[in-house]
């Protein structure tokens, strides 16, 4: 019995060492393969930029999109005017045409293929919509300006406008005439309405204080609070009624949030001390812009509980700087501003397909973060198991793998 004990604990000892030597090469194999996988991970591209083009005049930018991936913006032509631009459908189309014009500019399409923008004509200027190749101007609030500024599919537009005593008010069109939303203030403004007539936009309650509303056609107005500073402005809202916007903090630095139930929450920064949002969509995935930690202004995209510089997910030889990010649809695609070869150019984001199945491309540092992770559990046997005393097989653990390993990294908000 003594020798079939001594045979025991030989026959442990080997098992462990056998073990222990096949654990550190698979760790260190691991370590090889995760690492090669992380080189080959730090060249991925989520996104390609599409150029919209440009009229004669060489600059452009781009405010709406729809969930076909049609844009639309402003465009120079060979006067350096601005002009409503429609990109989408082979092209960049010229929408004013008309002639009677000094500039234009489109700034939201619906889903109906339905543009709303502004006409400047004359002194004044006003709210507009492109449709079926013709322009339809909607008139005043007794002013001599108009700003149409979303569309829904229901084209119903809405805006800001000025009243015969010269104050701008909040509206909506049916497509005949405007109606004032009658908000209290000095100064207020429709940046949003989605399909169930829900509508969001910024008033002056005081000489410089402004903040974010939702106007719903049942419960009518509702101030949305700040992020404990003294302003708020809500610029985009979903079918579900999640409202983007930017509020400032208690120390007056600005921040993009979202607003859900009754919370509004700030989506930080990009390093700097101040975002923006104005684009969302279904998902609540939301764009906009923010400064970076250098004093540079960067566009952005929010998801998943994580904000990412869009000029990080763009092929480095690109020849793009992303400043702004306005529109983003359900299929992911992004619209906005930056710069190409020295001109200022909108841009349509489109999504890449993922590096493997169902899934999207880690960091590098977090491959290296799971290898150092395999590496810890490895060691961590070889102290419990293979350097103490002791008989047969160890017991059976619960693989601790799924809690070392990290989360996909970005910018944590």
């Amino acid at each position: 019995m003594l020798l079939e004990s001594d045979g025991l604990k030989k026959s442990g000892r080997s098992w462990r060492r056998s073990m222990t030597r096949f654990l550190i090469r698979s760790q260190v194999l691991m370590c090889a393969l995760l690492i090669s996988r992380a080189a080959s991970f730090a060249n991925t591209i989520m996104y390609t930029v599409v150029d919209m083009g440009a009229l004669p005049g060489g600059h452009s930018g781009l405010f709406g999109l729809n969930q076909a991936g049609i844009a639309v913006g402003w465009s120079l032509n060979s006067s350096y005017e601005s002009r409503a631009v429609l990109f989408g459908q082979g092209g960049l189309w010229n929408l004013d045409t008309a002639g009677n014009t000094n500039s234009s500019q489109a700034r939201g399409i619906n889903n109906l293929g339905q543009v709303v923008g502004t006409s400047f004509i004359g002194p004044g200027a006003e709210a507009t919509i492109w449709s079926g190749g013709a322009a339809s101007t909607l008139g005043t609030l007794g002013g001599t300006e108009s700003y149409g500024l979303a569309i829904n599919d229901h084209g119903q537009v809405v805006g800001s406008s000025t009243t015969a005593d010269g104050e701008a008010r909040a509206f909506v069109s049916n497509g005949n005439g405007l109606t004032d939303l009658q908000i209290n203030g000095i100064w207020s403004a429709a940046y949003s309405i989605n399909n169930l007539g829900q509508i969001v936009g910024t008033v002056e309650v005081e000489e410089g204080v402004f903040r974010a509303f939702l106007w719903d056609p049942v419960t009518g107005y509702h101030q949305l609070g700040t992020l404990g500073g003294d302003s708020s402005y809500a610029t985009a809202i979903n079918e579900s009624g999640t409202i983007a916007g930017s509020s400032r903090l208690s120390n007056g630095q600005m921040r993009a949030f979202l607003y859900q139930n009754g919370v509004m929450t700030s989506l930080g920064t990009l390093g700097g001390d101040s975002s923006y949002a104005y684009g969302l969509n279904s998902a609540g995935h939301a764009v906009g812009y923010s400064t970076t930690a250098d004093g540079q202004t960067s566009a952005f995209l929010f998801r998943d509980g994580m904000l990412f510089d869009l000029n990080a997910l763009i092929g480095p030889g690109s020849g793009w700087i992303l400043d702004e990010a306005f529109a983003i649809n359900d299929l992911g695609q992004i619209v906005g501003t930056g710069w190409h070869d020295g001109q200022r150019r909108g841009f349509l984001l489109q999504p890449a397909a993922p590096s493997f199945p169902g899934a999207e491309a880690p960091e590098p540092g977090t491959w290296v973060m799971i290898a150092t992770g395999l590496l810890l559990i490895g060691a961590r046997w070889y102290r419990r198991n293979g350097a103490s005393a002791g008989h047969g097989c160890p017991s059976h653990r619960k693989d601790a793998a799924s809690r070392l390993i990290p989360a996909f990294r970005q910018r944590k908000v």
